[in-house]
């Protein structure tokens, strides 16, 4: 296998697992979320950044600042 063969399996790879994880996170809000085996609280949201306490009082505006200043 090529290198350039290679590198299109692991973003294969990688675009496989993000859709997996960004599934899990459309279906745990239309269910409601179990989070380490308890069902999260109404005041939580999914997320795969954050604590779900945290990810409820965090707005897009602020997720946005946060990547531009690469934390």
């Amino acid at each position: 296998m090529s290198e350039e063969e290679e590198v299109v399996v692991v973003v294969d790879i990688m675009a496989t697992l993000l859709s997996t994880q960004l599934q899990a996170l459309a279906v745990g809000r239309e269910r409601g979320v179990v989070v380490g085996g308890t069902t999260t609280k109404p005041n939580t949201r999914v997320s795969i950044l954050f604590n779900p306490a945290e990810a409820a009082d965090i707005d897009l505006q602020t997720i946005f600042a946060l990547a531009q200043a690469g934390k």
